[in-house]
């Protein structure tokens, strides 16, 4: 939305179908949520972000992973830890070994 506001009910309506129909489409192995704002539309929860992270979830029997935005990561970089572990639940979903060779947040 403009000036980086949050969308409004209605707008995050409008959008809904479409965003239901290509997630049916590419049926993904997993969706990542970044920030409070996309976990909140696909969860339909007010709950904070800290509650929603680390622990996976599922959307339309999809599995999903909510963890920090980036522009929250540049404000806040000892949150990158935390990110990286969410993505590392991630990637385990979709099948990907993380493993030790793997970047590294921080």
């Amino acid at each position: 939305p403009p000036g980086n506001r949050d969308p409004e009910a209605d707008e995050v309506e409008a959008c809904w179908e479409f965003l239901v129909r290509q997630i049916r489409t590419v049926r993904p192995k997993v969706l990542v949520c970044l920030g409070r704002v996309a976990a909140s539309a696909l969860l339909r929860t007010g709950l904070p972000l800290n509650v929603l992270r680390g622990k996976p979830r599922t959307f339309q029997g999809v599995p999903l992973v909510v963890t920090w935005h980036p522009s929250f990561l540049l404000r806040n970089p000892s949150a990158k830890r935390g990110a990286w572990e969410d993505l590392k639940i991630a990637m385990a979903l979709a099948g990907m070994n993380p493993g030790k060779g793997a970047a590294r947040g921080g």
